[in-house]
């Protein structure tokens, strides 16, 4: 009796390190993982988002979302890819999701670089964490398309183990400022679907520029958009477009914080 009375006291003293334990390192696991993401994503801000918080359009929470999203940097530059659905995906547009990719991947989350030489704008990642930010961006797998890679000698090679990337040639490719509108959207399950505008144009910083990119701000916020299709293409002499795209907001993704599914242009 007194051996049982010793263990059942054992088994309460045990318990109460445990929870002890998880109280205090829970809450800096959580902490670490906040602190990491910042660093790793630093132009970022968590989404808490579900299907009732965008049902009514004219809903503060809606307008909130849309507007974090029409900002959220990351999101933009996501908003360029081409044509594009997951779920017909053959590879024959490897090249533009390739390009995509080296545009929109952070370079600040160097966590999974192999090796990174800026000064020769190079980034190298292992074989296996390609295909890994490949499935987070475009939910695809192409451990089929790794080895076209190098042929797209201005954007790729293989070294080994890993795939180097040239990310300065894609950021000499490209140089213009972007800006997105959302004209509506609708979520099902945790897809997220929208018909949006694309404004794409470049900034010389003129006065006169900076004052029409103040108007489309303004449309952008007030929803005008024959408005601020205006401005872009008469005014700063850009371009627009219409699209329709389905997606996923990923938090705690690795590598992209959004997973384009499809992208179709709708005019």
């Amino acid at each position: 009796m007194k051996n049982f009375e010793e263990k059942k006291a054992n088994i309460i003293i045990l318990g109460i390190i445990i929870i002890a334990l998880s109280v205090i390192i829970i809450p800096l696991v959580i902490i670490n993982n906040i602190e990491q993401n910042k660093q790793n994503f630093p132009e970022y801000e968590n989404f808490d988002i579900d299907k009732n918080s965008i049902k009514d359009i004219n809903s503060a929470s809606y307008k909130e979302i849309r507007n974090q999203l029409e900002e959220d940097y990351y999101f933009n530059k996501e908003m360029l890819i081409s044509n594009y659905d997951y779920q017909t995906y053959t590879g024959e547009n490897i090249k533009d999701l390739l390009w995509n990719f080296l545009f929109s991947y952070e370079l600040e989350n160097k966590r999974y670089f192999a090796s990174l030489d800026e000064r020769s704008g190079k980034f190298c990642l292992s074989k296996k964490n390609i295909v890994t930010a490949f499935k987070e961006l475009y939910n695809i797998d192409v451990t089929e398309q790794l080895k076209l890679f190098p042929g797209y000698f201005d954007y790729a090679y293989e070294s080994g183990k890993n795939y180097c990337f040239y990310y300065g040639t894609v950021g000499k490719d490209y140089d213009n400022e972007i800006k997105v509108a959302i004209e509506n959207m609708t979520m099902d399950k945790k897809v997220i679907t929208a018909n949006i505008y694309v404004y794409e144009y470049y900034e010389n910083g003129t006065e006169t520029e900076k004052s029409n990119i103040s108007l489309l701000k303004r449309y952008i916020d007030t929803q005008s958009y024959n408005s601020a299709n205006n401005v872009v293409i008469n005014y700063l002499k850009g371009k627009v477009t219409h699209k329709k795209v389905s997606f996923k907001i990923n938090n705690n993704g690795k590598f992209f914080k959004y997973q384009i599914l499809s992208s179709k242009n709708i005019d």
